[in-house]
């Protein structure tokens, strides 16, 4: 894993939710985010997709109460994330920023959610 990636994943487990890069665990317990990284040359923007997953018959409303706090965290101008081991990464909205996934099952609600991430990692 690139340090890139490692910093997009403890910077979401520490402000949104517990995240994983896929494939992920089936020990893991909802509710959490998945993201398989994609990542680009130095300073290069890259759109980059996590899915928030929770648990519920009916609603998505947890989910995007999820993606609400990370809308919030990265506000309208991103967020830049440093980290003295890691690097440095900035975070921004995509377009669409949210929208739903398909229903694999009738008791899981998942969003798709569209990033744009520069990786200022060597």
């Amino acid at each position: 894993m690139t340090n890139g990636a490692k910093l997009l994943i403890k910077w979401l487990k520490e402000n949104v939710l517990n995240t994983y890069q896929e494939p992920v665990n089936s020990n893991a317990s909802l509710p959490y985010i998945s993201l398989s990284y994609v990542e680009n040359e130095f300073a290069s923007q890259t759109a980059q997709q996590i899915t928030i997953w929770t648990r519920s018959d009916a609603s998505y409303q947890e989910a995007y109460s999820y993606a609400d706090k990370l809308s919030k965290l990265i506000g309208e101008s991103g967020v830049l994330v440093k980290d003295n081991d890691l690097g440095t990464i900035v975070i921004y909205k995509g377009s669409p920023f949210c929208q739903n996934r398909l229903d694999d099952t009738t008791t899981i609600r998942a969003v798709l959610v569209n990033l744009l991430v520069i990786n200022y990692n060597n």
